[in-house]
C-alpha cells in the first residue's frame, strides 16, 4: 500500500513517529507539509519531504493564506498522488490542501482526516469558528475515515456539529516502540523529588501552580521543565527561573531518543493542561 501523508509540521517528532509507524506496518509513503523552523528537514523517518512553506505559531492568518494559495494551486501537487492508494491528512489545514489535491487530480483516492487537536476558534461559536467548520464540514464530507487521538473529540466536537460522519478509528498518542528492550526503570534517590513539565510549555496556570510548589517546598523539590517555551507563557517565564532556584529551564529535547533520560530523571511528570481548560484541554489525553 502506498500513503500520501500531508503534515502541519515537517519538524513535529510525532511526525516523524506517525510515519515510522506507517513504515512498519508495511506501506511506502510520501511526506509532504509545512514546516515551523526555518530549514527544511533534510529527512523525516528517513523520506526526503516535499516542503509546502514554512508556517509560524500563533500565526493563523499567515496559515489561512499559505493554505489558500495550495488550494488555488493544486494542480501543481497532484504528482504526490501517483500510485496513491490513500492520503491520510494531519489536521484541518492539510485537510482541506489533500481534498483540493485530488479532486484536481481527477483521481478517487479516498481521504482519511487525522484530527489531533480541536483549536479554540475550531469550537468558537463567533463568525472565525463558524467559518473554520464550515471548512471542516467540507473536508469531512470529501474524507472516508476520521483518524482521532482522544474519544472525547467524536463526542464533544464531532458529534456536536456534523450529523453525518464517516467511520472514525482511535489511535491514541502513545511512545511507538518497536524494541523488545524495556528501559530499566531506577528512580533517582529523593529528596529532593523531581517534578518534570515536558514538551511545548504553553499553560500559565499549570507554571503558576509549579511556582508555588517551589516557593512551598523549597530545597524538598526541583523542578524541571524542557521543550519549547510556547508564547503564552514567554512573558512569565525569566521572572519565575529568576525567583525560584529550584525550577530548571532545560531546553529542547528529542522524541523518542531522549525520552528514556528525560523520564528517567524525575519522580513525577506533570501531565496536566489547563491552556485551554473546557475544550481541547479536556478533551484529550494527555501524552
Amino acid at each position: 500500500m502506498h500513503l500520501v501523508y500531508f503534515a502541519n509540521d515537517l519538524h513535529d517528532s510525532a511526525i516523524e513517529r506517525r510515519i515510522r509507524m506507517l513504515l512498519q506496518g508495511g506501506a511506502s509513503v510520501a511526506l509532504a507539509g509545512f514546516h515551523r523552523q526555518a530549514e527544511v528537514p533534510a529527512k523525516v523517518a528517513g523520506l526526503i519531504p516535499t516542503s509546502l512553506g514554512r508556517t509560524r505559531d500563533a500565526r493563523l492568518a499567515d496559515r489561512a493564506l499559505m493554505v489558500a494559495r495550495h488550494t488555488v494551486a493544486a494542480s501543481t501537487l497532484t504528482p504526490l498522488l501517483d500510485n496513491a492508494d490513500i492520503v491520510i491528512a494531519r489536521n484541518l489545514e492539510m485537510l482541506v490542501i489533500a481534498a483540493r489535491v485530488i479532486a484536481a487530480s481527477g483521481r478517487s483516492v479516498p481521504l482519511v482526516y487525522e484530527l489531533l487537536d480541536v483549536h479554540r476558534l475550531l469550537a468558537g461559536d463567533g463568525l472565525v469558528g463558524r467559518s473554520m467548520r464550515r471548512l471542516e464540514r467540507w473536508g469531512i464530507g470529501r474524507s472516508a475515515g476520521i483518524i482521532l487521538s482522544s474519544p472525547a473529540f467524536a463526542s464533544e466536537h464531532l458529534a456536536r456539529h456534523y450529523p453525518d460522519l464517516p467511520p472514525t478509528i482511535l489511535v491514541e498518542n502513545k511512545i511507538l516502540d518497536l524494541s523488545s528492550v524495556r528501559p530499566s526503570a531506577t528512580a533517582p534517590a529523593a529528596p529532593p523529588w523531581r517534578i518534570g513539565w515536558f514538551g511545548i510549555l504553553r499553560c500559565r496556570q499549570s507554571l503558576t501552580a509549579l511556582a508555588a510548589i517551589a516557593a512551598r517546598l523549597g530545597d524538598r523539590v526541583e523542578i524541571d521543565l524542557r521543550g519549547v517555551i510556547g508564547l503564552p507563557i514567554a512573558d512569565m517565564i525569566d521572572d519565575i527561573l529568576a525567583r525560584h532556584a529550584n525550577i530548571r529551564f532545560q531546553g529542547r529535547y528529542t522524541n523518542p531518543g531522549d525520552l528514556q533520560q528525560v523520564y528517567g530523571q524525575v519522580h513525577f511528570a506533570w501531565a496536566i493542561d489547563y491552556y485551554e481548560q473546557g475544550l481541547n484541554s479536556t478533551w484529550l489525553l494527555p501524552n
